[in-house]
């Protein structure tokens, strides 16, 4: 992990699903806030929010939230909105709400990146890749792929093996 990963680890405490509906509404209105338009809506949260609390770890699709909060003021600092299916994990919102020297963003990512390794993930899929990603891709694998020939072909095979497998 990075130097600002060990610097600043005790600031922070990362959890998975603490506050799912609240977290998603901060990341729209974090993105709302910076002018970038938002695709998130309320329909959009209770469908995921239902997928979320109707898996009961048997289902081929696992919902996210993963957050990072900060501990002297219990403030939320980043978080990522994801899902998985079998071995390929999918962000599809990602926000840092505190924005200062220890990058709680960046920390995240890292973090995040280092635990999807570990827990045997083989494709952390980011959508259109931003240029801020690039430093990602030596440590963490990234890679930039055709949705057509080489996204959907891997998400179909991950899918037919977490049915296969009664769960992801």
């Amino acid at each position: 992990r990075g130097k600002k990963v060990k610097r600043h680890k005790g600031d922070f405490t990362l959890t998975v699903n603490k506050d799912f509906v609240g977290t998603f509404w901060r990341c729209r209105d974090l993105h709302q806030e910076s002018n970038r338009g938002c695709w998130i809506t309320a329909p959009l949260v209770e469908a995921l929010d239902r997928c979320r609390r109707e898996d009961s770890g048997g289902g081929e699709l696992k919902v996210f939230s993963v957050e990072l909060w900060e501990k002297s003021s219990g403030a939320l600092a980043a978080a990522t909105m994801s899902l998985s299916v079998g071995d390929i994990f999918h962000d599809y919102s990602t926000a840092t709400m505190i924005r200062d020297n220890r990058s709680p963003g960046s920390i995240l990512s890292k973090v995040l990146g280092q635990l999807l390794v570990e827990s045997g993930y083989t494709l952390w899929y980011w959508g259109f890749k931003n240029p801020y990603m690039a430093e990602y891709d030596a440590n963490y694998g990234g890679v930039l792929l055709d949705s057509r020939t080489e996204f959907w072909p891997r998400w179909h095979a991950a899918r037919a093996k977490a049915k296969k497998s009664g769960g992801a």
